[in-house]
């Protein structure tokens, strides 16, 4: 067979827990084009996450719920009512002012610019939140220019106000250059942010 192969699919909505994979064998099917359609006339929603009913309501403004054991990887999305929810995070978002609102900013570096360590302004970060740091992460766009970085955080120094990253960024990581921190329950305080608690899933 030469031609067009057509998966088609009838109307619903169909929940993916893992990425569709297609193999060589898929291929084989056609030397042409493989093509996955809604059948005619009908609607067809791929869905790329699981969904989550089982909420317990922990009475101080939070709801938990658990997931499964596979996949163990951190959730990167949650969903409610269509709508995409914040990740816990510090600071939290400011909608007014999206370009500089709701970020810290680096402190001028103590012993000389680096691309993976940076120093915290005092009093950006609250001294409760310090002993938890090496388990969160952060964005950080550096103000030297480059890509932003995701990474997480491995060190964490009250005393010297100085944070260590796994990753490296592209560019130095000078005075000015914004970053938020997430990934810790720490920063669990506003309506509709979530945390995976990947350790306790």
């Amino acid at each position: 067979y030469t031609g067009e192969a057509v998966i088609l699919l009838r109307a619903g909505t169909y929940t993916m827990p893992a990425p569709l994979t297609l193999t060589a064998t898929d291929a084989a099917l056609s030397s042409g084009q493989l093509t996955l359609r809604a059948y005619p006339d009908e609607t067809v929603v791929l869905q790329g996450c699981t969904q989550e009913t089982a909420w317990i309501d922990c009475h101080n403004g939070l709801f938990r719920t658990p997931l499964p054991t596979e996949p163990a990887e951190q959730s990167r999305q949650v969903f409610w009512n269509g709508m995409v929810q914040p990740r816990a995070r510090h600071p939290n978002r400011d909608s007014s002012h999206p370009y500089s609102g709701g970020f810290l900013y680096a402190a001028e570096p103590a012993a000389g610019a680096s691309r993976q360590t940076f120093t915290v302004r005092p009093g950006d970060i609250p001294p409760e939140f310090w002993p938890d740091l090496e388990s969160a992460a952060l964005w950080v766009w550096p103000a030297a220019g480059g890509p932003p970085l995701r990474s997480r955080i491995t060190g964490a120094d009250q005393q010297t106000r100085v944070l260590c990253l796994e990753n490296a960024a592209e560019t130095p990581l000078t005075k000015g250059s914004r970053y938020v921190l997430e990934r810790s329950f720490d920063f669990l305080d506003a309506p509709g942010e979530w945390y995976h608690d990947q350790a306790r899933q």
